[in-house]
């Protein structure tokens, strides 16, 4: 009767133990690969966001990004544009249609005939 040595019988396969921890390493490559994308995309939304912020602050995108790395999101962008002047003239274009023309016309008629 051969011997019973539990030590050896305890003793996990060396292959099947590089098996499973292989690919545990190749989930978790996957895994991070994942993330790292995951990461790219948010800071691209980022740098987008920032942009926007400078287009309608009139700040650089750089200072917006400075300002969020010292301050954190709670960093507040300061508007650069200049308010408009009192009494300047703002230059708009508005499409008409036939219903709107006739309104205006009716308005501009009726202030006149009632000047008197």
């Amino acid at each position: 009767m051969p011997e019973n040595n539990l030590y050896d019988e305890a003793q996990p396969d060396i292959s099947s133990l590089e098996n499973i921890f292989s690919s545990a390493a190749s989930e978790n490559s996957k895994s991070v690969k994942l993330l790292e994308r995951a990461v790219e995309v948010l800071e691209s939304i980022d740098k987008s966001i920032d942009f926007l912020a400078a287009a309608m602050t009139g700040m650089d995108p750089l200072e917006i990004e400075m300002g969020q790395v010292a301050f954190g999101r709670l960093a507040r962008p300061q508007s650069r544009l200049a308010p408009p002047e009192q009494g300047s003239k703002i230059d708009e274009n508005i499409i008409i249609n036939n219903t709107l023309l006739e309104e205006i016309i009716e308005e501009e008629v009726y202030k006149i005939l009632n000047k008197d």
